[in-house]
């Protein structure tokens, strides 16, 4: 498909779902009648700008009614819920068919650009209203008796296993592809650096789920050897970019508009950008103009040397995520920390800090509303009680729990995001 003719078929799109979210679903409707404006006003791709901005704090103070679009039924819909790697967890609406449509683009773009996956051992997050857990069950029994879908060919386990156990079974398997988080890899090679253990090589790796940086690129190539890909994608969208072979950036896919914005604006080619995302084709919970993922990227002017004539992203940085360090050397993913937290009550916001390696210090922004601008004490006690039994739990009873109600979580300099799991705790074998 050339430039014009993806430019066609997205406006195209783009016409259709403005018009469903204005028709169907209360927060649209109501955001942008405040705003003053209407499906008419939107007549090219560029007069997306003329709508407001979705945030996180949208989604949530809607749900669920205001974001499920009236022609939905939530019998029609999985429930997902992000993994909280940005601080801000959050539950959206997919529609069955929508999980079917990913699915088989998956498998097209990763025939198209010459990728065999083969046998696959994935390592996600396996909590029941993650969208990794919803679009494993969301393939219909038919399609689980084709070769691709059958358990020889797939295997998952939970990125909140010990490493070594991770470790163990590419080992035991012996996979042709490996699916991962950036920081699962980088705990794998650390642990096989530090232990001197051999891993089997995929033939591929495809990361996604938090920003692979150059500093943790070089960590996996010293122990994997593998072909890797890099994905850039979330809860909200699925997958929004994807490198091919050539790594010469990252591929938006067709029914995904992203703009990049620095103080309301549009930036130019080369300048990095607050991502805001538009998905032309999630009807249950459309996604327009979505501020929620807290990543920053830079779009690269032209296109690769491939055979895909499609925009190019470069992610420079977004959902950076520390694994914490125990006394007794066990590495614990950030995710199993964040979804400790996800399901506890009047949270907005958190940041989880390891200060020493028995002590970890949470922050805690609590929810506001018109009337409340403020917990009551009796229930930040509540909140801090339940908290530091979760991390109890977890880490043992010997890691102090320091947890601190503050109005909002510092980001990084010159930064659009903060860090949601950080580790001062160093344990980098460079």
């Amino acid at each position: 498909m050339d430039p014009e003719e993806l430019r066609e078929l997205q406006l195209n799109y783009l016409k259709k779902i403005v018009i469903h979210a204005y028709n169907n679903v209360k927060l649209y409707r109501e955001k942008w009648n405040k705003a003053g404006v209407s499906p008419k006003d939107i007549k090219e791709i560029e007069d997306l700008h003329k709508l407001p901005i979705i945030t996180k704090n949208d989604l949530k103070k809607f749900f669920p009614g205001g974001i499920l679009a009236k022609n939905y039924s939530r019998e029609d819909c999985y429930i997902i819920s992000t993994s909280g790697s940005t601080g801000t967890p959050v539950r959206i609406f997919v529609e069955r068919d929508r999980i079917l449509f990913d699915i088989a683009r998956s498998i097209v773009w990763s025939r198209f650009i010459g990728i065999r996956m083969g046998t696959i051992v994935g390592i996600v997050v396996s909590s029941r209203d993650s969208i990794e857990y919803v679009y494993g069950r969301g393939i219909p029994w038919f399609l689980r008796r084709r070769r691709f879908f059958t358990k020889r060919r797939m295997y998952r386990f939970d990125v909140r296993d010990d490493p070594k156990n991770h470790i163990s079974a590419v080992n035991k398997i012996k996979p042709d592809s490996l699916l991962t988080y950036p920081s699962v890899l980088k705990n794998m090679a650390l642990t096989a650096l530090e232990e001197g253990i051999t891993i089997s090589q995929p033939r591929l790796i495809i990361t996604f789920g938090e920003v692979l940086d150059m500093h943790t690129r070089k960590i996996i190539e010293k122990v994997f050897n593998s072909e890797i890909i890099n994905v850039y994608g979330a809860t909200e969208t699925g997958t929004i970019a994807s490198e091919c072979l050539k790594h010469e950036g990252l591929h938006i896919a067709w029914n995904i508009i992203v703009e990049l914005i620095k103080n309301g604006k549009p930036v130019s080619y080369g300048e990095p950008g607050q991502v805001v995302v538009t998905d032309l084709i999630k009807n249950a919970t459309p996604i327009i103009r979505y501020s929620g993922l807290g990543d920053v990227a830079v779009m690269k002017r032209g296109w690769g040397t491939c055979n895909l004539k499609s925009p190019l992203l470069e992610l420079i940085e977004g959902r950076l995520v520390d694994s914490v360090i125990l006394k007794d050397g066990r590495i614990i993913h950030p995710y199993t920390l964040t979804l400790l937290i996800q399901d506890i009550p009047f949270i907005a916001k958190f940041q989880i800090i390891q200060k020493e390696v028995d002590e970890i210090e949470i922050l805690i922004v609590p929810e506001k509303t018109k009337d409340t601008k403020t917990l009551p004490s009796s229930t930040e006690n509540k909140l801090g009680r339940e908290i530091r039994k979760r991390f109890k739990k977890e880490l043992g009873d010997k890691m102090k729990i320091n947890i601190t109600f503050v109005e909002d979580i510092p980001r990084r300099p010159g930064s659009y995001t903060y860090a949601t799991v950080l580790s001062l705790v160093s344990k980098e074998l460079i």
